[in-house]
């Protein structure tokens, strides 16, 4: 099996057109058609992660978060990452990262599976992502209605929620008048033709569109086809998390899930009680004298931290936080990576 060939059932269930503008998912390094001799997942694909692939004989790494975030102009081993890169090419090791793209899917995707292994009932989009339909409207002669239709279906249109192959026809008369060099599915050129038409019109994913249109073009009789692709408002199930209800307490205690309190009970700041995780304790993360308390990193006389300008959330506490002997103060952590 080539490593293509697993690569299109994973982008089938979450497409790359679906991550977000700073992600970088997608195959990183080697090629699709290598035949694939076994397949290692990760969180993250490191050095370590790349010898074991070795070592396991997998020459395909699935990860979620990319190695590669931004480009590289120089690949000399300097860091973790370009280390982890070279080690990949010279061994024909194959990196996938399927990131904000899975995150995105509401049923499949990692909010999704989340939200189910809590147990929670009535899930929705937590924030849902716009403009990633469209609506494809075409003008069939009645005869060759049912050709096209299966066609536009079988590219990927007419899928809404659970159903498929939705769509909504609608008969008209069609006229049209052949150029000297034209060569007409029916009338004479020269002539103005009056046709019985079919105008059918069917809701489709963003990124398919060039491949439902192909379709369309393909199966239709007419020399030139006439059609007309608009970008809808509709929400897609996409989204940016998930949201949903607990059935009982119990439900999510089974799950790991630990409460302070009563469900809902009210905290000292007046918000709702939250639900805490019992799998990993909450830290604070050590900060250096005359540094961003978040981030670790200094301001600077251009005023910047956490990788951009200083955060309002940072500058208050980075201004007033006491300044600890500098004998004591603990390194800054590695930032991590999303």
């Amino acid at each position: 099996m080539q490593i293509a060939t697993i690569l299109s059932y994973l982008e089938s269930i979450a497409p790359l057109a679906y991550q977000e503008n700073y992600d970088n998912a997608g195959l990183l390094t080697g090629s699709g058609d290598w035949e694939c001799s076994g397949v290692l997942t990760t969180l993250d694909a490191t050095e370590a992660v790349v010898q074991e692939a070795i070592s396991r004989g997998a020459n395909l790494i699935v990860a979620h978060h990319p190695i590669i975030f931004s480009g590289l102009k120089k690949i000399n081993g300097r860091n973790y990452i370009e280390k982890t890169v070279i080690a990949a090419i010279k061994h024909d090791i194959a990196i996938y990262a399927i990131h904000t793209n899975l995150d995105n899917v509401m049923a499949e995707g990692v909010n999704g599976r989340m939200a189910a292994q809590l147990g929670l009932v009535n899930s929705r989009p937590l924030l849902p992502k716009e403009s990633t339909l469209q609506k494809l409207f075409c003008f069939v002669p009645t005869t060759h209605l049912e050709p096209v239709r299966n066609a536009i279906f079988a590219a990927g249109a007419g899928h809404i929620g659970g159903y498929t192959e939705c769509s909504f026809s609608s008969e008209g008369m069609g006229t049209f008048k052949g150029g000297p060099d034209s060569q007409p599915f029916v009338g004479q050129p020269g002539i103005r033709h009056e046709e019985a038409e079919t105008r059918v019109e069917a809701i489709l994913p963003a990124h398919l569109s060039r491949r439902v249109v192909t379709a369309m073009i393909a199966a239709h009789p007419y020399e030139e086809v006439a059609y007309d692709l608009v970008n809808l408002a509709n929400n897609h199930a996409l989204d940016y998390g998930t949201a949903g209800h607990a059935q009982t307490e119990a439900t999510l205690t089974s799950a790991g899930v630990r409460f302070t309190g009563p469900p809902g009970a009210p905290t000292a700041s007046g918000g709702a009680r939250r639900a805490r995780s019992n799998r990993r304790p909450a830290r604070r993360w050590p900060w250096r004298p005359g540094r961003c308390p978040r981030c670790g990193r200094s301001p600077g006389s251009a005023g910047r931290c956490c990788g951009g300008v200083l955060r309002a959330r940072c500058r208050p506490r980075w201004k007033r936080s006491a300044m600890p002997d500098s004998s004591t103060a603990l390194a800054a952590p590695a930032r991590s990576r999303r």
